[in-house]
């Protein structure tokens, strides 16, 4: 990223989270709980369209020179106007919000709610898929509830559930993230 703009790849950009997946380098508990510390606990967008993270930080900050907001002390004035966020929406249609940032970027972005190209995910079920995918490859073997159970109990603190059947989150999940 530039000095201008923190975005979060993993909790936001769907390329980056199945790059996670294929690199299949996290071989241990740990390491894999702490990779996927940064989804947080709440909800996330996840931008699935076609720009890439180049295209997306490119035309944010062109949107930023245009409207006189490049610098921190202009856009934390704007955004105090706009009660703390703003929106842009890039060339795809994809709408984006913009926050203000911990130094030395200052400007937050991600996918606005509902944006068009996005999909909303709820922390745990996106953990529970990301990480019952990395187990699976590594061991060679399709996906199981006694496997989605053990990332569930063993990796992630949370509790089991009683069939993938139940939980269509995770099953979606699952599915966008093999596709």
């Amino acid at each position: 990223m530039t000095g201008l703009i923190t975005f979060n790849t993993l909790k936001h950009y769907l390329p980056a989270i199945k790059a996670l997946i294929a690199e299949n380098q996290l071989t241990d508990s740990d390491h894999l709980r702490s990779a996927l510390l940064p989804l947080g606990a709440s909800q996330m967008d996840i931008y699935t369209g076609a720009l890439d993270i180049e295209q997306i930080v490119d035309e944010v900050e062109r949107w930023l020179r245009a409207n006189g907001l490049s610098d921190q002390p202009a856009f934390a004035a704007w955004l105090t106007r706009q009660n703390g966020y703003g929106a842009v929406t890039l060339s795809d249609g994809s709408c984006w919000v913009l926050r203000l940032s911990l130094p030395p970027a200052f400007v937050h972005l991600h996918p606005g709610r509902y944006s068009p190209h996005t999909f909303r995910a709820k922390a745990n079920q996106l953990k529970t898929a990301i990480a019952a995918l990395i187990i699976s490859r590594q061991q060679n073997q399709p996906i199981s509830l006694p496997e989605v159970n053990n990332v569930r109990t063993q990796i992630l603190g949370l509790s089991p559930i009683k069939a993938l059947t139940d939980h269509g989150e995770i099953r979606k999940l699952l599915s966008l993230l093999t596709a």
